[in-house]
């Protein structure tokens, strides 16, 4: 038979431990209403420079717009030029934060076959390297359970033109 102070003592350990697992889903679970980080190229260099690829290191400023931080892992970017993907990226760190409200700034590593980086550079000889935009778009990882949080840039690449001054 169960006493009064049994039952109530159910209850109690119900309602503490239903009040827990909704503290473990806010942990777990994007707060709602959270928008995506944008992002803009701060700096663009070449780390490696071989035959068969080279392998570019690039500065991102990733805006945080929510009010709280954004603790995101394996992060996958995308890099394409004239509509075409020419190089996949990384972060070197498999996890990192997104501070709240703020800029954080966030390296990536893209790497690229050489042989298309030239043929892209031969293509865009003939172009106005003045009117040149980029896509970038990726994907990355969300608290623990590692819910998708993707992204998406567009913009004009004065990197790109940067790096058309280094080669010549």
């Amino acid at each position: 038979m169960i006493t009064p102070r049994r039952k109530l003592l159910r209850q109690v350990l119900t309602v503490a431990g239903a009040c827990a697992a909704l503290a473990a889903c806010s942990a777990v679970v994007p707060p709602p209403g959270m928008k995506p980080p944008s992002l803009t190229i701060q700096s663009l260099g070449i780390k490696e420079l071989g035959l068969n690829q080279i392998v570019f290191s690039v500065m991102l400023n990733a805006n945080n717009p929510n009010s709280h931080a954004m603790p995101l892992s394996d992060a996958r970017l995308e890099l394409s030029l004239l509509g075409e993907k020419i190089a996949s990226g990384t972060t070197p760190t498999g996890k990192f934060e997104l501070a709240a409200g703020g800029s954080t700034s966030l390296p990536v590593e893209f790497t690229v076959p050489t042989r298309q980086v030239i043929s892209l550079v031969r293509r865009l000889g003939q172009g106005n390297w003045a009117q040149l935009s980029y896509e970038l778009k990726g994907q990355a990882r969300w608290g623990v359970l590692g819910l998708p949080v993707s992204f998406e840039r567009k913009g004009e690449l004065d990197a790109l033109r940067k790096l058309n001054d280094m080669i010549r």
